[in-house]
């Protein structure tokens, strides 16, 4: 701003008028355009950069020879080329989502004539800095592709981001109102592809490039194929190809023509644009042309209002991270900056913090720097960073427009891990705060990181706001991650299995006492009544409350206890039990008589399956009341003839004792592949959707 000669170089370059609009991107393109043009000054070099086109052609008249020629004769300038924006930073390749694309890539390029098979569109919309824009721009570098009959396919990638200078200025501005979306699409390929310029007339040469001076589209395509492939291959055929033109937020482009038309005709005008380059695709020749849109609001309805038979659309998910892919993209930036991966020891200690950016690539980078010496793992320095990571600049723009409503219908459905449609939750989804894992071409389930999760649990109110209030690290002088997991854990239970939940969400959970105070208040509470406390010792959450059910009241009480995510090990029977001993003591002093729903969730791998059962019958006989934990050990020690009973023969004997249809017991962990739901066992990744904490799969 205070660079009088760059204020003249960018008004020689943009109108005064059209200052006002000119993008971040731009801005960037400008300055370093200046720059060059200020060091070629003081070298002396009198040679300009940029050569403008020997003539301003009626590319109309062009074939593709003639456009090829066009393209030799322009001087193609890097910095109008996308490149990935974080070669600063390590790639880490995303396994399932590669194989994912590749094998629809096979499944296209094994389409031997045009039809609907042969035309695919691709969209991935989910959440802002999740990485779909780099895994798009790194892919395809070490796909290789051959058809049935073993002919090589080679694959190039046209890029357009339109949340900045480079998506097309001509078709986001007022000038583009009136464009057609095949010209748009003509546009797009001529100048992102053949030239690999920006679509701004000024950015390469003058050339005109209006909606009345564009080329043939035919023509257009096969001058690509011959650039990207050559004419003939070796064997004299024509060279066949893939060309996957990568359309990053193209959310943005409906947002803006939604500004001048109603958005069902926005929405009409993208529909048309895609198939307009879609359809270039030529299976009898063997030349594919295949639009991959990233975003974060997905799209896919547009493709609702016909019968989709001129293009299949295919819906694809990118998948959080795991923990162990957020340590491998740690030690891969650190190995880039020529530093010692993490030890194993320290990955253990940290596993469970990290999980909390719920496998966020941009989270977990905000939050855990991998330059310098990788912080040790204490209490103070595990509460520090897990303020930063609440306090990240993504997660604090929640915006006003979302209401409470709002919020707490995300909620519910992220915890109760809901399909719901894609349009359910437009105002989150489009801000690119959720995870939207499509399993159907309409249907999926909603997600979010924790941090965002605190974030809209506040805006939500009622439970959602006194449980994020008990998790603020900002009152707590220690943190411990795997409690904010048994909190969430014990929320979605609730949320997931208690009914008339709209009854009792809006309540607050005041109990602070313990057990025994949470019996007294569930006896005294009117129903609906809900509470989560932490255990006595502190090693666990416990939770519960009454509600009614078709005039019956049942008592819901459960226990959670997270483990760090950096172990594996399997739970033990003695704290299951303890609970269900304390169940029982509750029920033989009438503390309640109604019906019991009991939980116990656990991080842990669960027991055998045959174990699994006999801990079910076990657990329904102890917390019905009918025997004392003492009782049964004497009777177990005559029974087995032992002096020291252990809690497996506590359980052996309670197998020959009768339960009660009014106790129930449901045990939620990590399952062998023997165990399954008829053994009383509940998968811990059914119970909240990936995408909160990372690991929790």
């Amino acid at each position: 701003a205070s660079d009088v000669k760059f204020q003249e170089f960018v008004l020689s370059v943009v109108e005064e008028k059209e200052l006002a609009s000119v993008s971040t991107g731009e801005k960037r393109a400008l300055l370093s355009q200046y720059e060059q043009q200020q060091q070629e000054q003081e070298d002396g070099s009198k040679q300009p950069k940029l050569l403008p086109p020997p003539f301003s052609p009626d590319l109309g008249d062009h074939d593709s020879a003639k456009l090829l020629e066009l393209q030799a004769s322009i001087y193609k300038r890097d910095r109008y080329v996308l490149a990935d924006p974080f070669v600063k930073e390590a790639f880490v390749q995303r396994e399932a989502e590669t194989r994912f694309m590749k094998a629809t890539i096979l499944e296209l390029i094994s389409a031997s004539r045009n039809d609907k098979k042969s035309k695919v569109i691709m969209e991935c919309a989910t959440m802002s800095g999740a990485g779909k824009s780099r895994l798009l721009f790194r892919m395809f570098q070490d796909l290789e592709f051959q058809t049935e009959e073993g002919v090589n396919m080679p694959l190039h990638v046209i890029r357009a981001n339109f949340n900045g200078a480079d998506g097309g200025r001509d078709m986001l501005g007022a000038a583009g109102r009136q464009t057609k979306p095949i010209k748009a699409a003509c546009r797009l390929l001529l100048t992102r592809g053949l030239l690999s310029c920006s679509p701004d007339a000024s950015c390469i040469g003058g050339l005109d490039v209006s909606d009345q001076n564009l080329p043939n589209a035919d023509e257009l395509c096969k001058a690509l194929f011959q650039s990207f492939f050559g004419g003939h291959d070796s064997n004299g055929h024509r060279a066949k190809g893939i060309i996957v033109v990568h359309l990053d937020e193209l959310g943005v482009l409906i947002q803006t023509r939604s500004q001048y038309e109603d958005k069902e005709a926005a929405l009409e005008w993208v529909k048309q644009y895609l198939y307009s380059i879609v359809a270039l695709s030529d299976a009898a020749s063997g030349r594919f042309i295949l639009p991959v849109i990233t975003h974060t609001s997905p799209i896919g309805r547009i493709f609702q209002a016909d019968d989709l038979s001129r293009a299949n659309y295919v819906p694809w998910k990118l998948l959080p991270f795991t923990t162990n892919g957020l340590w491998l993209i740690i030690d891969q930036n650190r190995k880039l900056h020529n530093m010692e991966p993490v030890p194993d020891h320290d990955k253990e200690k940290w596993s469970s913090c990290m999980a909390l950016t719920g496998g966020h690539p941009s989270l977990l980078l905000d939050a855990f720097p991998f330059q310098g010496e990788f912080p040790a793992y204490n209490a103070a320095t595990v509460h520090s960073i897990i303020i930063n990571m609440l306090d990240n600049r993504r997660v604090k723009r929640l915006p006003e427009s979302v209401t409470s409503q709002q919020a707490q219908a995300f909620l519910l459905d992220v915890l109760g891990t809901t399909r719901v449609d894609e349009t359910r939750h437009d105002l989150i989804l489009q801000m690119g705060w959720a995870w939207y894992l499509p399993d159907t071409l309409s249907k999926g389930k909603v997600s979010t990181p924790f941090p965002y999760l605190m974030r809209l649990m506040v805006r939500a109110g009622g439970v959602f706001a006194d449980v994020a209030n008990q998790l603020d690290p900002a009152k707590q002088q220690q943190y411990e991650p795997t409690k904010a997991m048994e909190y969430v854990a014990a929320l979605g239970f609730l949320v997931k299995r208690v009914g008339n939940v709209g009854d009792w969400i809006g309540s607050d959970l005041s109990v602070r006492g313990g057990k025994g105070q949470a019996i007294r208040a569930i006896r005294s509470m009117e129903a609906p009544f809900m509470s989560i406390w932490p255990s006595a010792n502190k090693a666990a959450t416990d939770f519960g409350g009454k509600v009614k059910v078709e005039d019956t009241f049942t008592v819901v009480i459960g226990q959670v206890k997270m483990q760090s995510f950096g172990k594996d090990t399997t739970q033990a029977f003695q704290e299951v039990m303890a609970l269900a001993w304390f169940i029982g003591e509750a029920v033989q002093k009438k503390s309640f008589d109604m019906p019991v729903q009991a939980v116990f969730v656990s991080s842990r791998r669960a027991q055998s399956a045959d174990r699994m059962r006999k801990l079910n019958h076990a657990f329904r006989v102890a917390m019905s009341g009918m025997l004392t934990e003492s009782a049964v050990r004497e009777a177990a020690g005559c029974h087995f003839q032992k002096e020291r009973v252990t809690v497996e023969y506590v359980i052996e004997y309670l197998q020959t004792q009768p339960t009660s249809n009014d106790f129930d017991f449901e045990y939620v962990g990590r399952t062998n592949n023997e165990s399954d739901s008829n053994n009383g066992i509940t998968e811990l990744s059914d119970f909240l959707p990936a995408g909160v904490f990372a690991g929790w799969e």
